[in-house]
């Protein structure tokens, strides 16, 4: 799928990105200040939500190569005609 060069798609990798990034600098200065006697605090709620923000928009990049992943188990024991049907999603 020709997806990566539209504008949305590089919205939704930035947006992805730079909560992982957030993440990683909040847990830092996290672990900084916990050192240092300045804990940071609300910083693991704060990490929550960006992971949780990144996780989505891996989830949206997924579906949009169509490369997310299937139940392997369910689907290698089930018969043609339904798993053709679910394949189709």
């Amino acid at each position: 799928m020709k997806t990566s060069s539209s504008l949305a798609y590089r919205l939704i990798i930035l947006v992805g990105g730079f909560a992982l990034l957030a993440a990683m600098f909040i847990d830092v200065v996290a672990v900084i200040g916990r050192y240092l006697g300045i804990p940071l605090l609300g910083s693991i709620e704060l990490v929550q939500v960006l992971v949780g923000i990144a996780g989505a928009m891996a989830l949206l990049v997924a579906t949009l190569q169509n490369s997310h992943a299937r139940v392997r188990l369910l689907l290698a024991r089930m018969a043609d005609a339904p798993r053709d049907l679910l394949l189709r999603f």
